[in-house]
């Protein structure tokens, strides 16, 4: 734990090394970032700085209790004791998401300049309550399952985020945004996001997949190439033309259901 001294001087942020980060790439520095965040946000300094290398094998988790918060981070590397991929690899663990015993959070400033997700991190997963009303910007982006998640986690509404960067490549999917099944109780929407990033190119299944919940996004800039050349869109249901698919019987479906295949080349 730093001294009060060092605490009062600092006075605008606190930075990861403060509680024993080191940003080598090398060590694991997620419970020093993750006291950080917790410190900062106690104490009232709402920002967290870090310029180092950073290696985690844990999800980092923020929030923000309306007033702000902003997270900052030069890099950000997966290391190998980060929970391995699933075989439903869209439920990947994130490197990132919301604290699920917070409220609904708005107005958090995220950003990282470089992530490696070593293909088996989601890079932001919006959960629980989720975030609203938020900048998410991550510089360059490699190596990850799904960029940005949104997708059947939330309680509440989670639209209004801001999501930029230079270049995200080389995921299994961009963005993945929707509520699909309802909460019961909830009313859960992921409208009226925003993507503006220069380079979102080679994702295996897909760029942005825009689902049930997720009305009113915005794409407004930037070039969208070699997205989803690994992936095939099939509505199921009696009506189809006739496939190779065509007869299987698909247990616990309903009638109609929409799947992703693998291409075959």
């Amino acid at each position: 734990m730093m001294s009060t001294a060092l605490e009062e001087n600092t006075g605008y942020f606190l930075s990861p090394e403060m509680f024993g980060a080191v940003g080598d790439g090398v060590h694991d520095d997620s419970d020093a970032i993750q006291t950080a965040i917790d410190h900062a946000r106690v104490n009232k300094y709402r920002k967290v700085v870090g310029k180092g290398n950073y290696l985690i094998n844990k999800t980092l988790l923020i929030s923000s209790d309306g007033n702000g918060f902003a997270l900052h981070l030069q890099s950000l590397i997966v290391g190998e004791q980060f929970p391995a991929l699933p075989e439903k690899w869209w439920d990947a663990a994130p490197a990132i998401a919301p604290h699920k015993s917070a409220g609904s959070q708005n107005n958090i400033d995220l950003r990282v300049e470089y992530f490696n997700g070593a293909n088996k991190a989601t890079w932001f997963r919006n959960w629980g309550n989720g975030i609203t009303a938020s900048k998410l910007y991550c510089g360059s982006m490699k190596n990850y399952i799904i960029g940005y998640r949104c997708y059947r986690d939330t309680q509440r509404v989670t639209g209004m985020n801001d999501l930029a960067g230079c270049s995200w490549q080389g995921g299994y999917l961009g963005a993945l945004i929707g509520t699909g099944e309802r909460v019961p109780g909830f009313t859960t929407v992921a409208e009226c996001h925003s993507f503006d990033i220069q380079w979102f190119a080679s994702n295996k299944y897909g760029g942005v997949i825009l689902l049930s919940g997720a009305q009113y996004a915005n794409i407004y800039k930037g070039t969208y190439d070699y997205n989803g050349k690994f992936s095939v869109w099939m509505n199921l249901g009696a009506n189809n033309p006739d496939t190779e698919n065509n007869g299987k019987v698909i247990a616990s479906a309903t009638p109609s259901a929409t799947v992703w295949l693998p291409a075959r080349y």
